[in-house]
């Protein structure tokens, strides 16, 4: 099912895999729900472009390259760095608007005109960048190469690509949880490219475990879940907190801003505690998959 955000913007839908799915049969689907994602928020953005389209539109192509991500040994075949690439590409000319929309929400009434005209520039260069004929190449040769690619009709390894989806992900959520606790330790000396490479990681986990989360159906597991996700959010929000902070002074002096609008070492200070508690919590959940 498809839901509605604020402002109109269409949320990602829930995904129901089959409990026989296979891992290739999980990509297809997994990209589908990402595509149908992305399409219906770009043509709000197109409509009437608002902050919440735009993000939106942004976690779409943000969990298409997840999932190239995690599935890449089974996907990688020569194509595969092309589509990834144009995927980076496509989500980077859309970055600097939603960063000014980011600081807008932080100063309020405290905005001035520069930004003003710098956020109607960044939201033209992003639609602009979703109306050529390279994005729409882009979009029907992932399609195309999703569902007939050669890493699914000549595959390396036949085995890999028909193994259950259920044991692919496991082994998945499995490296990515392994990964933040190994990048997270001693969590509260690291800087700022640490904390955010540990963002990353966790947005790869958050986005994994909604993947694939309807095949854990036991009531042990399903409860276990739910209580990951939590402990995984909080720890993504404080971090997603703690990199607007860190990106925040550029931006203030980019546009001619007073300096009490950056942020306080008191306040950076309070979100390093919590992103800390956050990570200790998810150390300590116990495992759904």
């Amino acid at each position: 099912m498809i839901a509605a955000a604020t402002l109109g913007a269409i949320k990602d839908e829930r995904l129901e895999l089959a409990a026989d799915t296979t891992t290739a049969e999980a990509f297809t689907q997994i990209v589908g729900t990402c595509l149908r994602h992305f399409r219906l928020n770009e043509n709000l953005l197109r409509r009437a472009p608002d902050a919440e389209a735009l993000h939106q539109t942004r976690v779409a192509l943000r969990r298409l390259r997840s999932a190239l991500s995690l599935f890449k040994p089974v996907v990688a075949d020569a194509r595969f760095p092309h589509i990834a690439s144009e995927l980076k590409w496509l989500a980077a000319s859309l970055g600097p608007a939603r960063d000014i929309d980011v600081l807008r929400d932080r100063l309020g009434e405290g905005s001035n005109a520069a930004l003003t005209a710098a956020r109607d520039d960044a939201y033209a260069a992003a639609l602009a960048a979703l109306d050529p004929q390279r994005t729409r190449d882009l979009m029907i040769n992932l399609v195309e190469w999703t569902a007939l690619g050669a890493w699914r009709l000549q595959p390396l390894d036949p085995a890999m690509v028909q193994a259950p989806a259920a044991l692919f992900a496991s082994a998945a959520i499995g490296g990515l949880n392994r990964r933040i606790k190994r990048r997270g330790q001693d969590f509260d000396q690291l800087d700022d490219e640490s904390r955010h490479q540990i963002r990353i990681t966790a947005k790869k986990l958050r986005y994994a475990t909604g993947f694939f989360q309807s095949l854990y159906l036991l009531k042990r597991s399903r409860r276990r879940l739910k209580a990951f996700k939590k402990r995984l959010e909080a720890l993504q929000d404080h971090l997603g907190q703690l990199n607007d902070l860190a990106a925040a002074p550029a931006l203030i002096e980019r546009f001619g801003l007073e300096p009490e609008t950056s942020p306080s070492s008191i306040e950076r200070e309070t979100l390093l505690s919590h992103a800390a508690e956050a990570y200790e919590d998810l150390t300590r959940a116990k495992r759904f998959w």
